[in-house]
């Protein structure tokens, strides 16, 4: 399990150089995803000390191809259906309730790792799973979470990723 990071308050440093290196590397393609991704990565690195990106973005591909895989008709309706499939039943990905606050469920690496998290980054791990697969994916601002709005279709209504868990 990952572990806080807590710096020095009376050091003039308090972030990571790595950590703050990788994000500000990010910024000039913060509008794609992979860029988003990476930013999210790197504030992980931060507060997180063995966070390594690129297992983090492969364990996030294997999952898209998992979805894929079980779309063979690449129709986006089954990929939807799909991205459903593997991240909430075959994963367990869902919003942890009985510990809300728990920093843990900001980071994105260690959501990869309980299946717990808040709506962003659950949302996040949405966003990018169905995104590789093929699946056009925006995040909305829903009062007070983030959501991601998947449409299968330019003219069908937007499904919405809200799942929560009451107990692990």
């Amino acid at each position: 399990m990952a572990t806080l990071f807590t710096p020095q308050l009376d050091s003039e440093l308090y972030c990571r150089p790595e950590a703050l290196q990788y994000f500000l590397r990010q910024l000039p393609k913060l509008h794609t995803r992979e860029g988003l991704l990476r930013a999210a990565i790197a504030i992980s690195m931060h507060a997180l000390d063995d966070v390594d990106p690129g297992r983090v973005e492969q364990r996030l591909k294997v999952m898209s191809l998992r979805v894929l895989e079980r779309s063979p008709s690449r129709r986006p309706a089954a990929i939807l259906a799909n991205l459903h499939a593997v991240l909430f039943e075959e994963e367990g990905f869902a919003g942890n309730l009985d510990n809300y606050y728990n920093a843990l469920n900001n980071y994105i690496p260690a959501v990869l790792a309980s299946r717990c998290g808040v709506p962003i980054t659950l949302s996040l791990i949405y966003k990018i799973v169905g995104q590789w697969a093929g699946l056009t994916i925006q995040g909305a601002a829903c009062r007070a979470n983030t959501e991601a709005m998947a449409r299968p279709h330019s003219r069908q209504p937007a499904a919405a990723l809200c799942r929560r868990r009451t107990s692990r």
